[in-house]
């Protein structure tokens, strides 16, 4: 049996971020406040430097005005070797 996982591309998840944030007029504290983040979060995310949970991802996103969707493409999947 094959499994897979998940997984989200934090670098390109960040470069994504940024692009959108900028392409809105937002500035790194306005989407902070917007998404009841930090500012210190969006600086990590951005940079690639955090790897963001599954709430704090939907947050931006919903912040930013994104289709979940537009997410799908960060994410990549490794298969797994089966472990019984």
């Amino acid at each position: 049996m094959i499994q897979y996982a998940a997984k989200i591309d934090i670098s390109k998840y960040g470069k994504l971020i940024r692009k959108k944030r900028v392409d809105s007029g937002l500035t790194e504290e306005q989407l902070a406040e917007f998404s009841d983040l930090s500012d210190r979060e969006i600086r990590n995310i951005e940079s690639g430097r955090s790897m963001p949970k599954l709430d704090t991802v939907l947050k931006i996103a919903y912040a930013l005005k994104m289709d979940v969707g537009e997410l799908s493409v960060l994410i990549r999947t490794e298969e797994l070797d089966y472990v019984s």
